[in-house]
């Protein structure tokens, strides 16, 4: 049995995510709202969180390196940037993936902020699912095997 830590504040909404995901399949889970030792566990799964622990990976919620602050959201909607997005990356910086965001000229601050979450909620449980079996995290895997671009679901393109 695989062992993941999340690390993240009590009310995250990713955490929760992350946790509902992971109920029913053969993967011991703990919730922890700050950096420890790693050695228990396969995966620690930061939430926004900075660490250097060598089998951690994090979500930051801008394409990296752009906004690399502690503000991303508010930081790239301030600077009037129209697309910003999600990236999943290992400790080290290495980037496992990214997920990019348009932003339309009347979208509002909150509403980013919403979409952003909703990205996170999605694919940070599936890319934790690969490293956790040691695989590669491809788009097939969120959009159901169709790949991006021709509707798979996800309605993006219409």
């Amino acid at each position: 049995m695989k062992r993941l830590a999340i690390i993240a504040d009590v009310d995250c909404p990713i955490a929760k995510a992350i946790t509902e995901y992971f109920q029913n399949k053969n993967v011991e889970l703990e919730l922890l709202t700050s950096v420890g030792s790693s050695n228990n566990y396969d995966l620690v799964a930061c939430v926004h969180r900075r660490t250097d622990l060598p089998n951690a990976i994090n979500i930051h919620a801008s394409l990296l390196p752009a906004f690399d602050t502690e503000n991303p959201i508010l930081d790239a909607f301030m600077h009037g940037v129209k697309v910003t997005g999600v990236t999943v990356h290992h400790a080290d910086g290495k980037i496992i993936t990214q997920y990019p965001l348009l932003i339309g000229n009347l979208t509002h601050f909150d509403e980013l902020e919403g979409k952003i979450t909703e990205i996170e909620k999605k694919i940070y449980p599936i890319v934790i699912e690969k490293v956790l079996n040691d695989e590669v995290f491809d788009f097939d895997d969120l959009f159901g095997g169709t790949g991006c671009g021709g509707c798979g679901g996800c309605k993006g393109c219409h």
